[in-house]
């Protein structure tokens, strides 16, 4: 250690008990506030995992245990996350992003587009009508090249 570091450390330990309390007291807040972009970050990267604990939240947004805290607390407040955690303390977001690997549409479908699919989709009797004209005709074809082939 370089003499200059010891002495300041040396000085700092004796000063210490000096300093009043009341400073003190303000060096360490009573709760930790929830800063509004650091918020918008963890409730993205909740929905992006689809579940949050206090050790993820510090881990992914370098921040301390107390703000971990609060901004679960924040998030389960919003309604982001479940109120009730799983035995290892993990908590599960309420509206995940991703379904699987595949992100989940923010827009359904319009009405007007189910209705067109559906009618596409639907069975049209004239149509079956045909497919058994058109089968039975293939069988006549068939018959005729297997008398001609013979």
């Amino acid at each position: 250690m370089k003499r200059r570091s010891f002495l300041q450390a040396i000085g700092a330990a004796a000063l210490l008990p000096a300093m009043p309390k009341i400073a003190s007291a303000k060096l360490a807040p009573t709760h930790a506030a929830v800063d509004p972009a650091l918020y918008k970050w963890a409730e993205m990267i909740v929905r992006a995992h689809n579940q949050s604990s206090t050790g993820m939240l510090q881990r992914l947004l370098h921040m301390e245990a107390a703000n971990a805290n609060a901004m679960q607390a924040e998030l389960i407040k919003q309604g982001v996350l479940v109120p009730k955690a799983n035995a290892f303390g993990i908590h599960t977001a309420v509206k995940p992003l991703y379904e699987g690997a595949f992100v989940k549409p923010h827009n359904p479908e319009p009405q007007w587009a189910k209705a067109q699919i559906e009618q596409e989709e639907a069975v049209d009797p004239s149509i079956e009508a045909d497919e058994q004209a058109m089968i039975a005709m293939l069988a006549a074809v068939d018959a005729h090249d297997a008398r001609e082939l013979s």
